[in-house]
């Protein structure tokens, strides 16, 4: 593993000279956190070698380009002023935004945390600050210059956040549903049930733990209308179905669709859930008020657009064109 990074690090070498500060970290990394590794990281460095090698070989023949560019040219005159190294601080606070600083400097025991049990993520935050900072001396750095390494920061600070403060969050419930997809699911299975998303991320979201795909319940938006395409809602008629909400749904929106309906709620990392459970799926309310609303909305195609077919209309309209043209 150590062969394979140095390798990398070899390659990432000859693509951008920035891949020196990340070597640095590593190094700085082993000699004084890891010296029991030290034989790991000779192995990496030896590995990487080649990656400079050509690149020498290539300056040496080609009147030393990168050097001259990098080394001595385009720092000629350059001499230490105060507002370089204030500026370089100001884009550190431009990147990582006041909030986020703000954040970090109020909860700064948590980070110390952090620090101890996440140490190489300190090394490869601390090791390009200090680097950089001391280039800033003398010359104006670059806001691309840092990009390679300033979003761990980011790393850092979540680790030094907990759970409760997520909670608060509005978009949390999105997080679980994007990570803990599994186990949400898992809450919602039932054998013989049809699990739709009431919306298309969500859907494409379950799909892809189901390994299969998962339709969206009700009209949608104007775009990803794959069901459109993919979905005969009629082949439903009669079948049970259950639909995942983020808030709890209004039965008024779905009795006319079922036979019998119940609100189920359930709970995930906690984050609150709910279901539709409904049995006897109505296809002919179905398609009165909903399939006929898509498409009036969707689907009226302008006459002058050329149609060879319309997968939508001639399944639920039997015809080339569901309504009156725009």
């Amino acid at each position: 593993l150590y062969a394979l990074s140095g390798i990398f690090l070899g390659c990432a070498f000859l693509s951008k000279y920035f891949s020196v500060v990340l070597g640095l970290c590593y190094v700085a990394y082993v000699l004084l956190h890891r010296r029991s590794r030290w034989k790991a990281l000779l192995v990496l460095i030896v590995c990487a070698l080649p990656g400079p090698a050509i690149n020498i070989i290539w300056n040496m023949a080609n009147g030393w380009p990168n050097v001259m560019f990098n080394v001595f040219n385009r720092n000629q005159g350059e001499v230490f002023e105060l507002r370089k190294p204030a500026l370089y601080l100001l884009t550190y606070f431009y990147l990582l935004t006041p909030g986020v600083v703000w954040y970090a400097v109020k909860n700064i025991n948590a980070l110390g945390v952090v620090a101890k049990r996440w140490s190489i993520l300190m090394y490869l935050v601390c090791v390009p600050f200090i680097f950089f900072a001391l280039i800033s001396l003398k010359k104006v750095v670059g806001l691309h210059w840092v990009l390679s390494f300033y979003p761990i920061i980011f790393a850092v600070i979540a680790l030094a956040t907990s759970l409760p403060y997520w909670k608060s969050f509005k978009i949390y419930p999105e997080v679980v549903r994007s990570y803990r997809t599994q186990e949400l699911l898992a809450q919602v299975k039932k054998e013989g049930a049809v699990i739709m998303g009431n919306a298309y991320t969500p859907s494409a979201i379950y799909a892809h733990t189901l390994k299969k795909y998962v339709p969206t319940f009700g009209v949608g938006k104007y775009h990803s209308r794959q069901d459109d395409v993919l979905i005969d809602f009629s082949a439903y008629n009669g079948k049970t179905i259950r639909v995942i909400t983020f808030t709890k749904p209004d039965v008024s929106d779905y009795q006319d669709f079922f036979e019998t309906i119940e609100i189920l709620s359930f709970n995930q990392d906690g984050a609150d859930f709910y279901v539709v459970h409904g049995t006897g799926f109505i296809f002919k309310n179905y398609k009165e008020k909903i399939i006929n609303e898509i498409a009036d909305r969707y689907y009226r195609i302008p006459l002058w657009l050329p149609l060879t077919d319309c997968p939508f209309c001639r399944r639920y309209c039997d015809a080339m064109r569901c309504t009156k043209p725009l």
